[in-house]
Order: structure tokens, then sequence, then C-alpha cells
């Protein structure tokens, strides 16, 4: 007998929301230290977020709760934002990579970049390296 999930995967993305929103922003960033460090920052940012926002729901304000709809779309509207910006930044840099660099020298550098990755360089520092968006 098929899962219910197998059959229609759309029922599984709810519960991978929350784990590629946490791991999706690491993949744009190079070095592991650069990638550990804001990883630990993003998983400080949501659980401080989860401190916060029970906080914001009084009891006075019952049943609208304003401020906790208000804190809610605020911050939903500030990730909706940060998501547009990124999806114009993003394009924007690896154009700007390609036309200092030329596809031609990524090619012909494509056996160093296993060595690349184990210098622990950032982002800013390898040419080579393309954000995904």
């Amino acid at each position: 007998m098929q899962s219910t999930i197998a059959r229609n995967p759309a029922r599984f993305q709810p519960f991978m929301g929350p784990a590629s929103a946490i791991q999706g922003p690491t993949s744009n960033i190079g070095g592991f230290t650069k990638k550990t460090t804001s990883n630990a920052m993003i998983f400080i940012g949501y659980c401080a977020g989860n401190i916060i926002g029970p906080q914001l729901f009084f009891e006075s304000e019952a049943p609208s709760y304003l401020s906790g709809f208000l804190a809610m779309m605020l911050c939903f509207g500030l990730g909706f934002a940060a998501c547009v910006a990124l999806r114009f930044y993003l394009p924007w840099q690896n154009r700007r990579r390609d036309r200092a660099d030329g596809m031609h020298e990524i090619e012909a550098n494509g056996a160093a970049h296993g060595s690349l990755n184990l210098m622990d360089k950032t982002d800013k520092e390898i040419p080579q390296f393309r954000y995904l968006y």
C-alpha cells in the first residue's frame, strides 16, 4: 500500500518549510567557518522569535490579538521583502562575477574547486563562487 505522502507529495511540504527556511540561506555562503557562524546566527534568530512571539499576544486584546497579528504581518512582510531583494541581488552578483572572471576561466580551473573548498575561503574571496537563487 502506498503512503499518503507518496501519493500526494504536497502534503509533505508543510513539514519541509521550517527546515528549508533554516538551512536554505547557508547554500549561498562559502567557507566552513562563515557557513557555520551564519547557520548559528539564523538558529539564534529563530529561537529568539519563538521566545518573543508569544509575548506579543495580550489577553486584554482577545479575540483579535491586534498586536500579535501586526507583529506577525510585519515579520512576514520583512521576510518577503528580503526574498524579493535577494532575488534581484544574487543574479546581479553572478553577472558581475561572470564579467570580471569570464566563464572560460571558471571552466579551466574546474579541477581546483576541490582544493578551494578545503582552504576555508569565503564566498567573497572565491571568484568562481556563484550564488543560488
